[in-house]
């Protein structure tokens, strides 16, 4: 399709988003959210960013290194699947 990764990436998270925000607003509805779990969730994802933020620039820099590292990641979450 001639997109770039950062722009694949960035509607992928578009599509999470969305499809998360829906589904959580369900779930909270139905009062099927388990507040301990959220939290321990949204505390690991804050601190995930974190720990990235300070690679993203050596990343940017290697990019052929960061398509290897997404798609080592993709496979693993297809076998885990």
């Amino acid at each position: 399709t001639g997109m770039t990764l950062a722009n694949a990436a960035a509607a992928s998270l578009v599509s999470v988003l969305v499809f998360g925000v829906a589904t959580a607003g369900t779930y909270a509805v139905a009062g099927r959210v388990d507040g301990p779990a959220l939290v321990a969730m949204m505390a690991g994802g804050i601190i995930g960013v974190l720990a990235a933020k300070p690679l993203a620039p050596r990343l940017a820099a290697r990019a052929a290194l960061a398509r290897r590292m997404f798609a080592v990641m993709v496979i693993l979450t297809a076998l885990y699947v």
